[in-house]
């Protein structure tokens, strides 16, 4: 069996499987089962860098890491859902990160050490609603048979992801309770904008860079905004933490 038709055969049970997992965390699932990655995640979001809506990944290793990308605001990741196309990236921790110095200079280069990560959009008649993005632990390169078997995750991803959407009458049970790096975030960077009198995109570069300052995620810092307990101010040092 070639590595593209076992990987479409592992996707489409992961599809049909329903033992109350997300089903992108099946997803995320069947990815490290069918490619040669070890970390997946996919993040739901429809506005470029902004920090995704969910995100859901295959251990918290790569969940972390996707985060801080979306905290940073640069990654492959955040590069394929602002260009609309895959990004590679090998070396991350190296010169590959060379794109994203930030980054590059955050991601752990011990065990879970990620190298190498492979950002995918997912499409929405060719606009992309969120990014599919596969991580490997080691910089050797992806040969032609397993990029053909990511494309067909890809395409397997988005179009069950698409197909739960019009399929729930409302918004799909694993995304009716939305996580804190989705509404909270919207919500406090409109806070923040009235602190500060700043337009959006001010606002959140100085959600994100507070976050970073803090080795937090953008979620968590959203969440103590909107629960009054973090007030920015004018002076830029954001020390007005209520108790």
């Amino acid at each position: 069996m070639s590595e593209r038709a076992r990987a479409g055969r592992i996707l489409a049970d992961a599809v049909a499987r329903e033992d109350g997992t997300p089903l992108p965390e099946r997803l995320c699932a069947a990815c490290v089962q069918a490619l040669s990655v070890t970390g997946a995640v996919i993040a739901l979001t429809g506005d470029g860098d902004a920090p995704p809506h969910a995100l859901f990944a295959s251990d918290s290793a790569a969940a972390s890491a996707e985060e801080l990308q979306f905290t940073l605001g640069e990654g492959p990741s955040v590069e394929a859902l602002r260009t609309g196309v895959p990004v590679l990236a090998y070396d991350l921790p190296g010169p590959g990160g060379d794109r994203w110095p930030v980054l590059s200079s955050t991601l752990p280069n011990s065990p879970p050490r990620i190298a190498t990560i492979l950002a995918s959009p997912l499409r929405l008649h060719g606009s992309p609603f969120g990014v599919l993005s596969l991580h490997r632990d080691h910089d050797e390169p992806f040969r032609r048979e397993d990029l053909d078997a990511v494309q067909v995750a890809v395409d397997t991803s988005a179009l069950a992801l698409l197909a739960a959407f019009e399929a729930a009458p409302g918004l799909p049970p694993w995304l009716e309770t939305p996580g804190p790096d989705g509404v909270e975030v919207d919500q406090a960077v409109g806070m923040i904008m009235v602190q500060l009198a700043v337009p959006a995109e001010t606002a959140l570069a100085r959600l994100r860079a507070r976050a970073f300052a803090e080795g937090a995620s953008v979620g968590t810092l959203a969440h103590e905004v909107v629960a009054r307990r973090l007030r920015f101010t004018d002076d830029r040092t954001d020390n007005d933490r209520q108790p």
